[in-house]
């Protein structure tokens, strides 16, 4: 002790630091009798960015800064609000990494634009100003970034009370058009199976039209004529003409009505419900829809019965509602129906710090009520009174608010709806993310199961914590988050999943098997849904290490295709011409192709032609996926060549005979590649080991590399068959009846008999034979899986690294094969030799070689199959030579105009986008021209 009474105790403890550099006297400013275990007393510390969102929100529940398309277009309001601004996500290959492109602004200068919704196709935009003037803009067949105005909106009428306070476009899916809808995924032994169901979509319907409820209770429909011109009619909802209205929310219903709930400034809400009938415009262009409004009864009050936040002595007035939503039922053909829900959010304000401290923002609540439709019946008595005629009439049905519990949050900054899902997205002040159950409000987020999963949210995958956030949006699947930085500038967050590196070993844990569930359930969905998955691949980039990406396709493949779709054709039970045909087979590989394209640890051309680009794995898709659709090109104008009535461009004429000439050449390349290896074997003194050409091919023996995959996965060499088939076909007839037909005619004579090859020698070399010894025998599941390692992974099996060696001693170089019965010619093929970059048509892909410049590089059109000449004007007019490039995997196209009407429908539909189902967007062409 007496130690202990020696010791200097004075510089233990930094008061001063402490005390923010101030006295002790801060210890006496502390009320004693606080309770500092009370919620009310700890709140976070006052963010004016948020304080200022929410309190526009009191007033307007019309304040949609930023959206996001189903396409991929982010759209934004500038801090001004004079200015509609244009971005995307744009794959960097440079940066190996998503990033949002260059952004576009908007021609049209706006007086105070408040809010903007993209209609539910992703094609068209709305812009409402202060003054509730609506301007519409449709996108243009050129370029995701570029939009067209149809509607200008400074020419409407302008009202006190036209301040608009919800907006949102009619559904433009039709009833009668069914949509199949992924709703989960099961873990059925060792693979995932999707679970479909059919979706009916509610109504009402039309086009192209938006709704906008203005200040005064005035609804206004915008809708598109037979003409191609905007009308607009205007409804009362409000029965009392002085009533003044903070929000509104709509939602479709199944009986083809519009539901819409009204906030008052009395703080109460209303319910209305809006049938269309759109008979009059469709008989006539002047035409004008009749709307028939059904008000619901009875009013609720938006005001909490009470919290625990707000200390004992309860005041209505600290709460302000500043969301007001409509969840509506669910669309689900033979599901569970629940009724559409109101739901209110409103923050409170805690004010007894002191009588004049304005308060702080402590939680939110949010209150619902069910929209549910009753039958008036009278007293039983009136049952045994005589009736006077003999039709019996059923009881008249009514609709009433029926309330539901409570949930008390954090506080809710703001509230989104995600499409095709009962879920409710929110935002926090303290900057969380978070999921919620729109039928019950419970969490989403960490719904675990290791063997089923409906959304990455449930699955592990999270948005991190970022606070301030104040005008966010969501992309098309909900794992990329857009939000409005102070500075107004665009700042994406992607969800993030912990998975740990080097997880590649089998089996899974099961926590990342069923991560990489979701993810394939997403992408599957964006599929189905016509929507982008540009931000899926974001997502994956992000936060799923390189290690388990060949899990996540052969995942995909195994979910999306059965086992029999990928064994050879003459095996029993076989499937594999069905591949061709599948509809979203591009979109497949195309996803396939990106997730693998920088995997380090996956096999590249590097070693063989010092290139450093996409792994293996990805150029096989890519280059499998770009033959699957020049087959498909050909296939669509194979009806039309016999037509003598239908005149064919010379233009159409050329970009079809540059596709034929660019698969032929594809053909030869692989049998130049395939007669190397056989060269290599008899005169190895002349090649070495850095002689180009072998794409992947180490041991120069055919056993790895492009090439042997190409010929050794089925669906691909399936792909090249289907290629041959359909120029056989256009050969087949050698009386052409037009001039199109003589010049296809003379392009395919030109590409084989005078190149060195001949259909004989072509079609034996695609032959099913000589990579079935790879197969199993019998055994379709282990097939498939072998089938699945290699497009995953790039790596030929051994069970078929013999393929090109048997190709060579028994078709090629065999007493009786190709060259000793002249079917190809060896020196021709040696002198017209294909360059590698005109297979690829896309740099990036291919790869660079160390100290290449960019400008040396030939620039390919992806659909035209040639180099780009010459470039033409921005179409709005900036002077500026524009070339059109896609957002994901970088290729060109030169046609910066919408696709000429005198094309076939069928083709020109097939050339809007890339031949990876990516948009294009306008760049400036001195960018990328030599």
């Amino acid at each position: 002790m007496e130690r202990l009474s020696q010791m200097d105790h004075s510089n233990d403890f930094a008061s001063e630091a402490f005390f923010d550099q101030n006295s002790l006297d801060q210890i006496q400013q502390i009320d004693p009798t606080t309770d500092l275990g009370s919620v009310a007393n700890v709140a976070l510390p006052p963010n004016l960015a948020v304080a200022e969102q929410l309190n526009r929100r009191w007033s307007s529940g019309c304040l949609e800064r930023i959206a996001w398309s189903r396409h991929g277009n982010l759209a934004s309001i500038s801090d001004d609000a004079s200015t509609v601004n244009l971005e995307c996500l744009r794959y960097s290959h440079d940066a190996k990494a998503w990033q949002l492109n260059e952004r576009h602004t908007l021609a049209t200068i706006f007086e105070d634009a408040v809010s903007l919704a993209w209609s539910s196709t992703g094609g068209e935009l709305a812009v409402v100003d202060i003054k509730g003037r609506i301007w519409v803009y449709h996108i243009s067949g050129v370029a995701i970034n570029r939009l067209v105005l149809n509607r200008r909106g400074d020419l409407d009428e302008e009202r006190e009370t036209s301040q608009p306070i919800g907006m949102t476009w009619l559904n433009q899916d039709r009833q009668e058009r069914p949509r199949n809808f992924v709703a989960l995924a099961t873990k059925v032994d060792s693979r995932w199976i999707h679970t479909n169901a059919r979706t009916r979509p509610p109504g009402p319907y039309w086009h192209r039209a938006i709704v906008v409820v203005h200040r005064n209770g005035l609804l206004t429909l915008c809708f598109q004529r037979g003409d191609g011109q905007y009308s607009k009619v205007t409804k009362h909802l409000s029965p009392s003409d002085n009533t003044l209205y903070s929000h509104a929310s709509f939602a479709p219903t199944l009986e083809g009505k519009m539901l819409v709930a009204l906030h008052s400034f009395k703080n109460f809400i209303s319910v209305c419900l809006i049938s269309i009938d759109w008979t009059e415009v469709r008989q006539a262009v002047e035409g004008l829809p009749i709307m028939t409004v059904e008000y619901v009864s009875s009013k609720v009050s938006s005001r909490p019965s009470g919290s625990s936040t707000l200390g004992d002595v309860y005041d209505p007035d600290s709460w302000r509602l500043t969301h007001l939503e409509v969840a509506q039922s669910p669309d689900v053909e033979r599901a569970v129906q629940t009724p559409p829900t109101i739901l209110s959010v409103s923050s409170g304000i805690n004010r007894e710090v002191s009588i004049t401290d304005h308060g702080f923002l402590v939680s939110s609540m949010i209150k619902r009520w069910a929209v549910i439709s009753v039958e008036r019946k009278l007293h039983p008595r009136f049952d045994e009174l005589p009736s006077k005629g003999s039709s019996k009439i059923g009881s008249p049905s009514v609709y009433t608010l029926q309330p539901r519990p409570e949930k008390e949050e954090q506080v809710i900054t703001t509230v989104h709806h995600l499409e095709g899902s009962l879920a409710l997205v929110v935002t926090t002040q303290e900057g969380r993310t978070d999921f919620l159950n729109s039928e019950d409000l419970s969490p989403v987020s960490y719904a675990a199961s290791v063997t089923e999963t409906s959304s990455m949210s449930q699955s592990g995958f999270v948005f991190p914590f970022v606070p301030n956030v104040t005008c966010p949006t969501f992309s098309p699947s909900a794992c990329v988050r857009a939000d409005l930085t102070p500075d107004g500038k665009t700042q994406l967050v992607t969800m993030e999943h912990p998975l740990g590196q080097g997880q590649a070993q089998q089996p899974l844990d099961p926590n990342i098997d069923v991560a990489i569930a979701a993810l394939n359930l997403t992408f599957a969905r964006a599929c189905w849904t016509n929507a982008t998955f540009d931000d899926v691949l974001m997502c994956a980039s992000h936060s799923i290490p390189t290690a388990i990406t060949p899990a996540i396709v052969s995942g995909l493949y195994r979910s999306l295709f059965r086992d029999n779709e990928f064994v050879n054709e003459k095996m029993q039970g076989s499937e594999l011409e069905r591949m061709f045909h599948k509809p979203y087979m591009g979109r497949v590989m195309a996803y396939h192709a990106c997730l693998t394209a920088n995997c380090g640890q996956l096999p590249s051309i590097a070693p063989t032609e010092g290139r450093i680009g996409w792994s293996l794995s990805a150029q096989w898709a890519w280059i499998a996926n770009n033959i699957r659709h020049t087959a498909t090109v050909l296939f669509m104008n194979l009806r039309d060549v016999q037509n003598t009535n239908l005149v064919m461009t010379q233009d159409f004429t050329d970009m079809l005979c540059s596709n034929l000439r660019w698969g032929l050449s594809v053909i030869r390349f692989i049998i130049s590649t395939i007669l190397e290896v056989g060269d290599r074997e008899t005169n190895p003194e002349m090649f070495d080991d850095k002689d180009p050409g072998r794409l992947g091919d180490i041991n120069g023996d055919g056993s790895q590399g492009l090439v042997a995959l190409l010929l050794n996965i089925h669906c691909s060499r399936q792909f090249l068959v289907a290629f041959v088939r359909a120029v056989r076909a256009y050969a087949k007839n050698t009386e052409p009846k037009s001039q199109h037909h003589v010049q296809v005619l003379q392009c395919i004579q030109q590409q084989t008999t005078n190149k060195g090859i001949s259909f004989q020698a072509i079609e034996a070399l695609l032959e099913y034979r000589w990579s079935v010894h790879g197969d199993i025998e019998g055994d379709i599941p282990g097939t498939a899986t072998r089938q699945l390692d290699m497009m995953a992974t790039g790596i030929v099996h051994e069970a078929y690294q013999g393929t090109i060696k048997l190709l060579l001693n028994k078709l090629v170089n065999s007493p009786v094969g190709l060259r000793a019965k002249m079917l190809i010619d060896r020196l021709k093929l040696f002198t017209e030799l294909v360059d590698i970059e005109y297979v690829f048509l896309n740099h990036d892909i291919l790869g660079r070689r160390d100290g290449e410049p960019k400008q040396t590089q030939i620039v390919y059109d992806i659909h035209r199959k040639k180099p780009i000449s010459k470039s033409a004007l921005d179409p709005n007019g900036t002077g500026v030579l524009m070339v059109r490039r896609c957002i994901r995997c970088g290729s060109f196209s030169e046609d910066i105009n919408a696709s000429p009407r005198d094309w076939p429908r069928q083709v020109a539909s097939l050339l809007t986008k890339c031949v990876c189902d990516g948009h294009w967007a306008l760049e400036p062409w001195d960018r990328n021209s030599n």
